[in-house]
């Protein structure tokens, strides 16, 4: 509680219920944005993965045709 010209100021019960109201709200949208950069990070990881596959497999490939021209 705070104090102003000699009066306590207090919180009600109903300013309490909508601040608790909007925690859950922001804790809910925190949620959901974590889920989304989860799915975003988990798609960036699995394509780096295939862009290394592929440069391996350019790389052997390039590694028999200088084999086969020698």
């Amino acid at each position: 509680m705070a104090q102003q010209s000699g009066q306590v100021v207090g919180i009600g019960p109903e300013a309490l219920t909508v601040g608790l109201d909007d925690v859950e709200h922001t804790t809910s949208q925190l949620e959901e944005a974590t889920q989304t950069l989860r799915a975003f990070l988990q798609h960036v990881q699995q394509a780096a993965e295939a862009r290394q596959q592929w440069a391996a497999e350019k790389a052997a490939e390039i590694a028999q045709d200088y084999l086969d021209e020698g």
